[in-house]
């Protein structure tokens, strides 16, 4: 082997003349032609904005609303009821079950007296005399 090795006056690779002199300005002048990229940024100013914004809405709305404050029945004024229930169409059956029907049943109706005034003038003014007939 040593003997082909000798024979051999040349290595086969060759770098062109002034190759080392002029490869910095090549690579330099292939960079510089390329466009330039644009770069977007996913986090703006107005994105930033947006979303502390509604995380500071959010934040208010639950420190003022007030969670130990609930609606009782008993707060509730008797005329806003009544409005509701005319307003609504209710039948009579739909209002029966919202009764006790152990409050009816006490003996405390016989307690109750109405003077006979009361009891004609109420009659007078609900009653009609057809309503009165019995068929």
């Amino acid at each position: 082997m040593n003997k082909e090795l000798k024979n051999i006056k040349t290595t086969g690779f060759k770098t062109p003349d002034n190759y080392f002199d002029t490869i910095e300005d090549n690579i330099l002048s292939r960079i510089s032609q390329k466009e330039p990229v644009k770069v977007i940024s996913l986090i703006n100013r107005k994105s930033i904005l947006y979303v502390s914004s509604i995380a500071a809405a959010l934040i208010l709305m639950f420190n003022l609303i007030d969670r130990k404050a609930g609606i009782d029945i008993n707060s509730i004024e008797t005329t806003s009821i009544e409005r509701y229930l005319s307003d609504e169409d209710f039948g009579s059956d739909e209002l029966a079950v919202l009764f006790d029907y152990s409050e009816f049943l006490d003996d405390s109706f016989n307690s109750i007296s109405f003077s006979e005034e009361a009891m004609e003038d109420y009659v007078i003014d609900n009653l009609e005399l057809d309503d009165l007939y019995i068929e």
